[in-house]
C-alpha cells in the first residue's frame, strides 16, 4: 500500500507556534535522556526559531556572550540563593 503525506506551508505566525512547541518536545526529550544527541536537537530548533524572527545567529552568540560578561556564566557553578 502507498503512503501519501499530506503537507501545508505554514504562516510565519504558525511556523514560530510549531518551532516554540517542537522546543518545548526537545527540552523534555532531553530532560528524559540527557544525552547529548537530545542537546544538540534543542540548539537546532533554538537555532531555527533565531533565524526564524529575522535574528542572525551571530546576533544571538554576541548576546550571550555580553550577558555572559555582565551576569556571569555558569560554569564556577555558582547558584545565586537570593539578593539583599
Amino acid at each position: 500500500m502507498e503512503k501519501k503525506c499530506v503537507t501545508h506551508i505554514l504562516s510565519e505566525k504558525e511556523y514560530i507556534t510549531a518551532l516554540e512547541t517542537k522546543l518545548d518536545e526537545e527540552v523534555a526529550e532531553y530532560h528524559a535522556d540527557k544525552n547529548l544527541e537530545e542537546m544538540a536537537d534543542v540548539l537546532e530548533v533554538l537555532r531555527t526559531i533565531c533565524i526564524a524572527k529575522g535574528y542572525t545567529l551571530e546576533e544571538l552568540e554576541q548576546l550571550r556572550a555580553k550577558k555572559a560578561a555582565k551576569k556571569g556564566e555558569f560554569e564556577e557553578k555558582i547558584f545565586l540563593e537570593y539578593v539583599e
